[in-house]
């Protein structure tokens, strides 16, 4: 197969481009993390091949790396200029009983997960909006009781904070 370096590295910086336009949604900064990997492959790419091209493979290897760090200082922006919501979630992340709650949730909801089809997704990372986009296509689809008490001490706890 025969790479098009330039290609390559024009897509990567595209690629780029439209991860750091986001506006520092969970989504977005998601896509951020993906950008990185899949600028994390591009270079591995361009390592692997054999002839430099006139220099140009060396270039595009430094761009990527430029790119790479664009990326990482656009996540840590987003970090540090958190929104409302986004600063919540953060809190929870580094409030035990907040990280308590989201694994009891994990854990009381396993079966629920399963039967809608979130299993690998966790508490922060999907498996309430999956299991609520479940609920709302499957009306007929109900929580355990085990599950609902899970959430409902997740909420409340949030409460008091």
């Amino acid at each position: 197969m025969k790479i098009h370096f330039k290609s390559l590295a024009i897509m990567s910086v595209m690629a780029i481009g439209i991860s750091v336009s986001s506006d520092g949604m969970a989504a977005q900064m998601l896509m951020m993390e993906d950008a990185i990997r899949s600028l994390q492959e591009t270079k591995t790419f361009l390592q692997q091949a054999l002839k430099d091209k006139g220099g140009h493979r060396m270039q595009a290897i430094q761009a990527v790396d430029q790119a790479i760090a664009e990326v990482k200082a656009g996540v840590e922006f987003d970090r540090t200029h958190l929104s409302g919501k986004e600063k919540d979630k953060e809190e929870a992340k580094s409030n035990p009983g907040i990280q308590s709650d989201a694994q009891n949730i994990n854990t009381a909801c396993s079966i629920e997960a399963k039967t809608a089809g979130c299993t690998g997704e966790i508490v922060g990372k999907g498996l309430m909006r999956c299991l609520y986009n479940y609920r709302m296509a499957n009306k007929t689809f109900n929580f355990s009781d085990g599950c609902m008490a899970a959430i409902k001490q997740h909420h409340a706890d949030k409460m008091m904070r």
